[in-house]
């Protein structure tokens, strides 16, 4: 959760969570390994009705369209 993270905010945070990630490698075994990471949120602020089930439930699917919008992407959902 980020209170009073706007959307355009968000993104850019979390842009540069995926590259930051992207651009990171491990030395395992001789081999160096790199990672790519899909993320998804949701942005909406909590209220009676768009409770904090509704939120994670928008933020999973936004993971989902992520993954298959080809991985290594950033996704926002809303409520």
């Amino acid at each position: 959760m980020l209170p009073g993270c706007d959307e355009n905010n968000l993104r850019t945070l979390l842009e540069r969570l995926r590259a930051r990630v992207a651009n990171t490698s491990v030395a395992y075994n001789g081999q160096m390994i790199s990672f790519m990471v899909s993320i998804g949120a949701s942005v909406a602020i909590p209220t009676e009705e768009t409770g904090a089930e509704m939120l994670l439930r928008a933020a999973d699917l936004a993971l989902y369209r992520a993954k298959s919008g080809g991985r290594n992407r950033v996704d926002l959902g809303s409520v």
